[in-house]
């Protein structure tokens, strides 16, 4: 069984008041009720709650779309929003200020704030064109494309102050947290400051899938491909009857695929003279004499930089070594399902008992250091729970199991610290985070181990950190990630992760 959908919560809106964040449509600020308005900071410290109440404001969205290029040059603001004030509601000697908040998401994790520009008599909430430009590709994308983006504006008030007041007190109104006055969403359409064109996906075609006749697809990170430009892939090369030919292949973004597979060529990547990526070039080529097993293609669609690395067939597993037995044993190990991928996965235990320093390499041959795997092998990412330690890798999360993914073919390492191991079944409703049957980790026997497991022969898994992103499953002998259910049924359970005795990550039931 996967991992079964389970409801998401639901935020309770508070009806009564409504945050001073509103949600308008960009990143501006918003303007007084008849008043001056000078740009004022948000407050740095917690500012006292306004005399204003959110039921005395009403906020009218102007804006719909912005297309930045027909207006940048000439400054006029953008118009984001109107503000209107119950009448008698303003106490004496206060304006209202405000600023614009502008996200790419809703949830404004990623944000840019603006001021509002100065509107004498006025109550309108506007930006100037240059500083949302700016703030959008400096603090949002890079990407040139037309955008939908989410505005919310603040207000607060300034008391003791007169129109060009900037320092005095302010106090925002309503808190953070509660409602909105509106939530819209804008249209932005940037200016393109670099003129270039990235594609979401790309695809090699070439002899190694028939030009094309099966997908093979470059790997990209959850960034902007704007923001991140950089796209990863590694393929087998082409052999007939066992026997390496010349393996030629070019790149093609997905909007181009169909026109490349009705036959025009024009639109596919190769090398130019310039050893760049240039649309209609000729194709690469890897020679046989490379003896190349695997090919690693590392693409920038920005700088049109490309990289081909010949690999060969990956073995089968790779051998940790380090301050876990005071660097004398190579036992725990990572398996390669597909050696052709050079991805490796599995799970160590990482400890420092000799105070050495919680710090390891790999060895493709167990005990033989003229393979090993260290820091400087990983030149495309050491993340997650790792860290570079110089020539080691240390691992940062503590003393404990780490779930590692290797890709030899990368040449990128990651690492999560088991925090927690569950049995999760139909017995406990597939419920992830059940505390009641969490595995305690055996240091001497380099298990995980449950006494009273409630298991029944109606389906149930291992999963890590109440989660499913991390599971196993299949078969008691050799279990793999996102296996099938088990059905063997006890109640003292032993999961021994390591491969440290073992060729498989195996359980026991009794």
């Amino acid at each position: 069984m996967g991992s079964p959908l389970l409801p998401t919560p639901i935020k309770q809106k508070n009806m009564k008041k409504i945050s001073l964040y509103i949600m308008a449509l960009l990143t501006m600020g918003l303007v007084a009720c008849d008043e001056d308005f000078a740009p004022t900071g948000v407050p740095q410290t917690n500012p006292q709650e306004s005399l204003i109440q959110v039921s005395d404001i009403t906020v009218s969205p102007i804006a719909t779309s912005i297309n930045i290029p027909e207006i940048i040059g000439s400054e006029t603001p953008i118009d984001i929003a109107t503000v209107a004030v119950k009448e008698g509601a303003m106490p004496a000697n206060t304006i209202l200020k405000a600023k614009v908040e502008v996200s790419n998401t809703e949830d404004f994790a990623k944000s840019v704030t603006l001021d509002a520009q100065s509107m004498a008599n006025s109550n309108v909430v506007s930006i100037l064109p240059s500083e949302l430009q700016r703030a959008y590709f400096d603090g949002i994308t890079h990407n040139p494309n037309t955008k939908n983006v989410y505005v919310r504006t603040i207000l607060y008030t300034v008391t003791n102050a007169t129109s060009d007041a900037t320092n005095n007190a302010e106090a925002i109104i309503g808190q953070p947290g509660d409602n909105y006055f509106d939530t819209h969403t804008v249209s932005l359409t940037p200016v393109d400051e670099k003129g270039i064109v990235i594609a979401d996906k790309y695809y090699i075609v070439g002899t190694s899938n028939n030009w094309g006749e099966t997908d093979i697809v470059f790997d990209h990170s959850d960034a902007d491909v704007y923001d991140d430009p950089v796209f990863r892939v590694s393929f087998p090369a082409t052999k007939v009857n066992d026997v390496r030919v010349d393996t030629e292949f070019s790149i093609v973004a997905i909007d181009d695929l169909t026109a490349y597979k009705n036959g025009d060529k024009s639109v596919a990547y190769g090398l130019g003279d310039n050893d760049l990526l240039t649309k209609g070039a000729e194709t690469f080529l890897g020679m046989k004499e490379d003896k190349a097993d695997l090919y690693s293609v590392t693409i920038n669609m920005e700088t049109m930089e490309c990289t081909v690395t010949p690999l060969q067939e990956f073995a089968p597993y790779v051998y940790f070594i380090g301050a876990t037995d005071g660097w004398k044993n190579a036992e725990q190990r990572l398996y390669c399902a597909n050696v052709y991928e050079g991805v490796y996965t599995g799970y160590i235990y990482c400890a420092d008992p000799n105070g050495w320093g919680n710090e390891f390499k790999f060895q493709k041959v167990a005990g033989d250091w003229g393979t090993e795997l260290n820091s400087g092998t990983f030149a495309g990412a050491i993340s997650g729970d790792l860290a570079d330690g110089g020539s080691n890798i240390k691992a940062t999360a503590g003393e404990g199991v780490y779930y590692f993914e290797m890709n030899l073919a990368l040449n990128t390492l990651k690492a999560t610290r088991i925090t927690n191991m569950n049995l999760v079944g139909d017995f406990n409703g597939w419920n992830a985070a059940d505390d009641a049957q969490q595995m305690t980790w055996n240091t001497a026997d380099y298990c995980f181990e449950i006494t009273g497991a409630g298991v029944t022969a109606n389906g149930w898994k291992f999963t890590a950190n109440n989660g499913w992103d991390i599971n196993l499953g299949g078969d008691i002998n050799n279990l793999v990630g996102n296996g099938s259910n088990l059905s063997v049924v006890g109640t003292t359970i032993k999961l021994y992760p390591t491969r440290r005795n073992n060729d498989n990550i195996v359980c026991t039931v009794e």
